[in-house]
């Protein structure tokens, strides 16, 4: 029980960031794998700015409502078909990032061009049909166009990112825009120097993976908390 107020507390703190750093505003949504179960954590049909651990419901696999009061969001199934075909995934976040969504509609995918971005180094989906997810045959749609990957961007609707635990989803949306933004400044002057295998190499594949950066980790989602409380 401790465990899921926890997951509770670091999810609506989650929710508050991505709002925080304008990756969603009155919409967009952040879910967490219940650990050992079939279940997970999603704030309800609200800003992402306004999200409290009370407000947070569990639903199940099949998109049920298994704890909590309030609407669950439409696009549950943008969650709920994630999580079912890919177990490696503890935490599911969708944004409408700006300069995601400005690279989406020009018909461009976010491609590596600084460390932040390496965690995409197997390359991020496009899934080309506008409108929201809101049934399970669009979730499957997504999930497949998504496959083993990290990100899939959502026409004119920003991006799903998926990640082995909730810190990391929050950090990788982070570094998803940083890399979109960075990509569209460049694009200004010049062509990108976009990172290939031997930068991958050198620069490695996550610098906030659990493994091997818990302290970047850590240090990264620590200043992004001082953010939201300074708000």
């Amino acid at each position: 029980m401790a465990e899921i107020e926890t997951l509770k507390k670091d999810l609506a703190t989650a929710s508050r960031i991505m709002y925080r750093e304008a990756l969603v505003e009155g919409f967009g949504h952040i879910s967490a794998r219940v650990p050992g179960t079939d279940t997970f954590l999603i704030p309800p049909r609200m800003s992402p700015a306004l999200v409290k651990p009370e407000d947070i419901l569990t639903i199940d696999l099949e998109g049920r409502k298994v704890a909590g009061d309030k609407l669950p969001n439409s696009e549950t199934p943008l969650h709920t078909r994630v999580y079912r075909v890919r177990p490696d995934v503890n935490s599911v976040a969708h944004t409408h990032s700006p300069m995601v969504t400005t690279l989406g509609i020009a018909g461009q995918v976010v491609r590596p061009v600084h460390n932040g971005g390496t965690v995409f180094h197997a390359g991020v989906a496009f899934f080309r049909r506008p409108g929201l997810i809101n049934t399970d045959e669009l979730g499957d749609q997504m999930a497949a166009c998504l496959g083993p990957l990290q990100a899939v961007m959502l026409r004119g609707h920003g991006a799903t990112v998926v990640a082995p635990s909730l810190k990391q989803a929050v950090l990788w949306v982070l570094a998803l825009e940083e890399g979109a933004r960075y990509q569209v400044w460049a694009s200004a002057i010049g062509t990108p120097l976009f990172f290939d295998q031997a930068d991958f190499e050198a620069a490695g594949t996550d610098v906030f993976s659990e493994a091997g950066g818990q302290t970047q980790m850590d240090r990264a989602w620590n200043y992004y908390v001082s953010r939201i409380e300074a708000f």
